[in-house]
């Protein structure tokens, strides 16, 4: 076995600047590594502790979402439209998927899925920010992004684009729903 990501070192809370981005992915500090994605062009995307970090073809590896430098530009991610990457603070990112029609990474953070867009914006598609409204009858609640995610635990995509959604609050919740390519969640 030869070790692709992570020369085994762990990256220090706020020691951020020596966890190895700029360098080779195999010699780079993580901090707590989950969830993996790789792009159709084999990039890499993984969380590692409240960040997404990145291994591009040449195998250097840099943060895409967090970091020490971000925490001082942070906002509160919107309800509705979409933040700059670079204001991005995640909470405990856990899962990864990548879109295998238009190549975008998914992102499952607290009790939501977040979508990166090309132009490095990210957006809510599922689940709703805490600070936000709740679902009411002004708005369509088959729409996932005004709907209540109960702790998703895993996300994949089918091939015709339609993300699948596990969720699971080890009780009495154990589903998988279904979000359509126009953004309708529903029970799979």
């Amino acid at each position: 076995w030869e070790s692709v990501v992570g020369s085994g070192e762990r990256c220090l809370p706020g020691d951020d600047q020596n966890c190895g981005d700029g360098g080779l992915a195999r010699d780079a500090k993580l901090a707590y590594p989950k969830g993996v994605a790789i792009s159709s062009d084999n990039t890499i995307y993984f969380a590692d502790g409240t960040n997404i970090r990145m291994v591009d073809r040449d195998g250097i590896v840099s943060t895409l979402i967090g970091n020490h430098m971000h925490k001082s530009h942070w906002k509160p991610i919107p309800c509705e439209g979409t933040l700059k990457i670079e204001e991005m603070h995640l909470r405990w990112p856990t899962e990864l998927a990548i879109n295998p029609l238009d190549d975008t990474l998914h992102i499952i953070d607290d009790h939501m899925i977040l979508r990166v867009v090309p132009d490095g914006r990210v957006r809510v598609i599922a689940g709703r920010p805490l600070h936000c409204a709740s679902s009411s009858s002004t708005y369509d609640t088959d729409l996932a992004i005004h709907a209540t995610l109960v702790m998703p635990q895993s996300v994949s995509f089918g091939p015709n684009g339609d993300l699948y959604v596990a969720e699971s609050d080890s009780q009495r919740i154990n589903r998988i729903r279904v979000i359509g390519s126009d953004g309708k969640i529903s029970l799979y």
